[in-house]
């Protein structure tokens, strides 16, 4: 199917139920009886123009960095805000619009006053106000499955029409944690960004479920995280690397003695934690109740670097991944001790959407490319 006519019976199934027509400035490429559909510019990367006498003229304002304002017109009905649209998603994922404001960067007024406006345009309450949150109505249901598909459209057009500069043009932005970044991670990247100038990459550090759901709604384009880490099942997921954890120790606490050890082991003495890793500390609080211990904490840090410092100090024990630890070990005079138990043996996964551009596609190529082979631990494929 050629590429005119895929967008074409791509857009026919949702105009059918949805009926708007987008305009957008663009460059000729002509699909017969008047319709186009265009590119428009390297920044914004795309544009579609479909215009038939059997369906109303609307127009789409393109999104853009400064999150300028986008509306679908339909004619004297309804107007739909895409930014709106992805605060009102994001809301009926959290549950929660302050939770909901963090993810999209705006202000919780200022969402809840879009979706206000938006019921308004509706006609119909979408989301029903709870004491400790939201939950979505029926009319709500049927908005989120529609904005999805609206969203899931733009992605798919994208990563067709970005097919054409064959993935040497674009932007990746890569949600990773703490685990990848302090490890092998910016070594891949620094060759993948010798070897494709083109593509502008960048790299947030985040925690637990955070990276999966960046990626989620559409605000990250890759995710990479440990195997633990909840994440919706619309991801797409490849094995990336194993990733070993063990107890970060100074060298001079009794367990330095050890070579290894299981987690038990570790509850007589207070531990250090990743503050929002909400995962791995339900997890240690599930290992010390069922030795009926306690699990103390004696500090919260937010990432690998504060807590190997704080052990060092003799401030208390701490868990991360092994190669976290070993680059450090002179320096701070700490050790790594391997746990033996079968939750610490973990790997880490390389997350991403359906639909994805080809710089993308590119860059996880790299990443599967880079995986370490086993035996081979630390060291980079040359």
């Amino acid at each position: 199917m050629s590429l005119g006519a895929g967008v074409f019976a791509y857009w026919y199934t949702l105009l059918s139920q949805f009926p708007i027509i987008l305009k957008w400035r663009s460059t000729k490429a002509e699909l017969g009886n008047g319709d186009a559909i265009r590119h428009l510019s390297s920044d914004v990367s795309l544009v579609l123009f479909l215009e038939t006498s059997l369906l109303t003229t609307a127009t789409i304002v393109p999104y853009d960095s400064a999150c300028a304002r986008e509306t679908v017109d339909q004619g004297a009905g309804m107007k739909f805000d895409l930014t709106t649209l992805r605060a009102f998603l994001v809301v009926a994922e959290t549950g929660n619009i302050s939770r909901a404001a963090d993810k999209v960067a705006m202000a919780a007024s200022a969402i809840s006053k879009r979706i206000s406006d938006l019921e308004a345009e509706c006609g119909t309450p979408l989301l029903v106000r709870l004491r400790d949150g939201v939950e979505q109505t029926s009319a709500g249901k049927i908005m989120s499955k529609y904005a999805h598909q609206v969203f899931e459209v733009f992605d798919k057009l994208e990563g067709e029409l970005a097919e054409f500069n064959d993935g040497k043009l674009g932007r990746v932005l890569i949600a990773a944690s703490p685990t990848t970044v302090s490890q092998d991670l910016p070594a891949i990247l620094v060759r993948f960004a010798n070897e494709n100038r083109g593509i502008d990459v960048r790299v947030i550090e985040c925690v637990g479920d955070e990276p999966a759901e960046l990626v989620a709604s559409r605000e990250a384009d890759v995710a990479i995280i440990a195997d633990h880490t909840k994440r919706p099942q619309s991801l797409i997921v490849a094995d990336f690397r194993a990733d070993n954890l063990g107890m970060v120790v100074s060298q001079s606490h009794p367990l330095a003695k050890r070579r290894q050890l299981a987690f038990r082991d570790t509850l007589p003495f207070s531990h250090i934690v990743m503050r929002q890793d909400i995962a791995m500390q339900a997890r240690f609080e599930l290992e010390a109740k069922n030795a009926q211990r306690i699990f103390s904490v004696s500090g919260e840090v937010s990432g690998f670097s504060g807590m190997r410092h704080l052990v060092g100090a003799g401030f208390g024990i701490g868990c991360m991944p092994m190669e976290s630890v070993r680059p450090f070990e002179a320096l701070l005079r700490i050790k790594a001790v391997r746990l033996t138990d079968q939750w610490a043996a973990r790997k880490l996964l390389v997350c991403t959407r359906a639909g994805h551009t080809k710089a993308v596609k590119n860059l996880v190529s790299a990443l599967m490319n880079a995986r370490f082979d086993a035996g081979r631990e630390g060291e980079l494929p040359a």
